[in-house]
């Protein structure tokens, strides 16, 4: 069977090539993940293992060589979750460099953030000190892996010199957390699939991908939730709930050091959106990003503070049971819209900098929220629109309910773009 390799830094992201494993392989290609978790992201694992349908595979099983990986594998084709840090960029530099294509597979709707400043101003505001302190815990893996790994890469491959300025200043970008977001030439991949046409202009501005090679695939995230045609608007007018609750839906920024302190910080600020809801009598429930789902002693934190957590298979059942929900930049946001709920924009304390995207702010039934008195104000008050305008919204921007055939299309990308 022909070999086509995903590689990632860890595998918490498993599900994004495994869901395609099947499909793959009824077309005559076996699917590998290969990923440096024991270089730091993800120390532990078993060198070589299965997840799901997916053979997974640390690179301490190719003696901790990124070349080696394509002497045993012998790929037609490498895909990415991301190109943008120095490691995925040297293994995407070598695959072209050995002929073979690279795809970028978007894992989310960068859409929900606002995109249009970035490299003018930043889509967060973040402490320094917590970001220099984040540089420092990784000062000995950039050291001696990731800047040696890309560097030898350049080597190797005979780059250019503005490819090694563009290394530099990188490396410069990466200590003062001044990040200008511009092209990076090694991001660049052959190929990319994206979940919207709302994003189709965000790879061609940070990728450089080719238009005509960039292929709208549709929103898995819609199957992990188990969407399903009658879910769509269900709440829209929708007066009596069994229960006065609220979900609310973070996207992981606590897991970067940025925003939150750290995670005691997370915690209490939910603990203190609970007790100003609990004032109003609704209760908060919590949807985490899967990142914060690997984290024990945070999930422990969080029950002992008595917030309660909604998983992935009763997300959409929670949410039919809320009146509202309250969001970060998080595809996940996606389901309380589609669902038809008020979805409240989090800007309150540490959240005032975020921004959102416009797809976002065009939801008919997004508000933003900058306190806790708007909030429990928005929450009280009945908003009537015109079911029309949701209609109208989801066409424009999320398409097909239940997204179809979307292995079929990354299938497709994938064939459209090897050379047999």
């Amino acid at each position: 069977m022909k070999k086509v390799i995903c590689f990632d830094c860890w595998t918490v992201g498993v599900s994004h090539f495994e869901r395609h494993t099947l499909e793959f392989e009824k077309a005559g290609y076996e699917m590998v993940l290969v990923h440096y978790g024991s270089w730091g992201h993800d120390k532990g694992r078993a060198i070589e293992e299965r997840i799901g349908n997916l053979i997974v595979r640390d690179i301490s099983f190719y003696s901790n060589s990124l070349l080696k990986v394509f002497r045993v594998e012998k790929p037609v084709v490498v895909l990415f979750l991301s190109t943008r840090s120095f490691i995925n960029m040297a293994f995407n530099r070598y695959a072209l460099f050995l002929g073979i294509p690279t795809g970028l597979i978007y894992h989310g709707l960068v859409s929900v953030q606002d995109v249009s400043n970035i490299g003018k101003k930043a889509v967060y505001s973040f402490s320094r000190l917590n970001y220099f302190r984040m540089i420092i815990n990784r000062s000995e893996k950039n050291l001696f892996i990731n800047i040696p790994n890309y560097l030898h890469a350049l080597i190797y491959t005979k780059a250019e010199i503005k490819v090694f300025k563009d290394f530099l200043q990188q490396i410069k970008e990466r200590i003062t957390g001044r990040w200008s977001y511009d092209y990076l030439y090694d991001s660049q991949t052959t190929f990319g699939c994206v979940y919207s046409n709302v994003d189709v202009s965000h790879m061609l501005r940070f990728y450089n991908v080719e238009k005509s090679k960039i292929y709208v695939i549709g929103n898995p995230d819609l199957l992990n939730f188990n969407i399903k045609t009658d879910d769509v608007l269900c709440c829209v007018g929708k007066k009596n709930y069994p229960l006065q609750q609220v979900i609310y839906v973070e996207t992981g920024f606590n897991s970067h050091g940025i925003v939150y302190s750290n995670d005691t910080d997370f915690v209490q600020n939910m603990v203190a959106f609970k007790a100003v809801l609990s004032k109003v009598r609704v209760e908060l429930k919590l949807k985490l990003h899967p990142v914060n789902l690997q984290n024990k002693k945070l999930l422990q934190d969080l029950n002992d503070a008595g917030i309660e957590l909604v998983s992935n298979s009763n997300f959409i059942f929670e949410l039919k049971r809320s009146i509202a929900a309250i969001c970060e930049p998080s595809s996940a946001l996606l389901v309380p819209c589609i669902l038809g709920l008020p979805v409240f924009l989090n800007n309150i304390g540490v959240m005032h900098s975020i921004s959102f995207g416009d797809m976002v702010f065009s939801y008919p039934g997004s508000q933003i929220v900058r306190n806790f008195e708007d909030l429990c104000y928005l929450i009280a008050v009945e908003n009537i629109i015109k079911i029309e305008k949701y209609k109208d919204w989801i066409e424009l921007n999320i398409g097909t309910i239940p997204p179809n055939d979307i292995s079929k299309k990354v299938l497709k990308a994938v064939e459209d773009n090897i050379c047999l």
